[in-house]
């Protein structure tokens, strides 16, 4: 078994589960080898929707019975968690709002209800953007019961509220280059985070979810910065893909390609519309033209090939495994190891990743993440 061939399984799959339409059963046989699909879903964070996929096969191409119970056990285990950190979001917002702030939802839970089955997206911290708020916001959660401080960083301050981490923003969006940032500066300006769109949280309530508009930009470029940094994994590029399908024919594709060419980011952003057209099944119609237009084969191979290598965040790379004091030997091959990496995809973003190891050394001496 090839790992073009075990990715194209992986790929099908998580198609399936995405829309609901059955997998090309031609890629499946006697010999799948189930146990690497089940090990590649998890490293991707995208086992939940997967195993919806791996249902819509026919009976006899499904996985034996010990790795179907292993991964129906990590469905539900999702399920149950995307349930708790839907309840704690509701619980924060709500005190946060009897405190007279009002929050704005990224990402996450708010992404996830653009899923088919919400509850199959494997949820991750709740993430608040308060902008200049965000002192007020952080001294209101420390005074509440059992909460979990963490360290602060240049652009959120964490806690551990009720078992769910939760990141209070005062910056959404950030760039390493000085260009980009005022590129961006002039875009937000121009670009409200917000349009009066909300999402509805268990008990009543809502809040504050981004504008499709924004939502377009904003996941995309979320997405660049961690594969610039360490690399991205599928659930990402799932998010912006369900974004896509659910909203992308309303968008101004001449705007929003002529923003991230001001950003430098239209060439990888052209490569991943291809990705998800392609590998995920988006309908064509629903992505900009100007996006698909731009992309180029190589340049979509690459990033398709550093998306199913990285995994979620890019645990699994040497650059992830940390730099240890006095470890010499150690710190040598993760530093070769990533100055390679970025070798292989200066051509994608050539400012950020030229920007980028500058940055990287600076936060390190301030004790910062980058």
């Amino acid at each position: 078994m090839t790992r073009e061939k075990t990715d194209a399984q992986l790929l099908a799959l998580l198609r399936s589960g995405l829309w609901g339409e059955a997998p090309r059963a031609e890629l499946f046989d006697a010999a799948t080898p189930w146990p690497a699909l089940l090990h590649a879903a998890r490293r991707q964070t995208v086992a939940g929707v997967v195993f919806a996929g791996v249902e819509r096969l026919p009976a006899g191409l499904r996985p034996p019975r010990e790795v179907a119970l292993a991964w129906y056990a990590d469905a539900r285990r999702i399920a149950a968690a995307s349930q708790r950190v839907d309840e704690v979001l509701g619980r924060v917002v709500a005190r946060y709002r009897a405190a007279g702030l009002t929050p704005v939802l990224l990402k996450g839970q708010g992404v996830a209800r653009l899923y088919r089955e919400p509850q199959l997206r494997q949820p991750g911290d709740i993430d608040l953007y308060f902008g200049p708020s965000c002192a007020r916001a952080n001294a209101e959660a420390a005074g509440w019961e059992g909460v979990a401080l963490h360290p602060a960083t240049t652009y959120h301050r964490s806690f551990t509220w009720q078992g769910v981490t939760v990141e209070n923003h005062r910056r959404y969006v950030d760039f390493y280059h000085p260009a980009n940032r005022r590129a961006w500066a002039a875009i937000a300006a121009r670009l409200p985070l917000t349009d009066g769109s909300v999402l509805a949280l268990p008990g009543g309530g809502e809040v504050a979810v981004p504008s499709a508009r924004m939502n377009a930009l904003y996941l995309l470029l979320h997405l660049m910065h961690h594969f610039l940094q360490t690399g991205v994994g599928l659930r990402q590029v799932c998010d912006w893909a369900c974004l896509l399908a659910r909203h992308g024919r309303s968008l101004d594709g001449a705007t929003l390609a002529a923003d991230l060419r001001a950003l430098g980011m239209l060439r990888p952003a052209a490569a991943l519309a291809r990705i998800v057209v392609d590998e995920l099944g988006v309908p064509a119609g629903a992505v900009p033209a100007e996006l698909l237009g731009a992309a180029r084969g190589a340049d979509v191979r690459l990033l398709l090939a550093d998306i199913l290598a990285s995994g979620n965040f890019g645990h699994d790379t040497p650059q992830m495994r940390g730099f240890r004091r006095g470890a010499h030997l150690h710190n040598a091959r993760n530093y070769a190891a990533a100055l390679m990496r970025h070798a292989r995809i200066f051509r994608l973003c050539p400012r950020e990743v030229a920007a980028y190891p500058f940055v990287w050394l600076k936060k390190r001496r301030q004790g910062d993440e980058a």
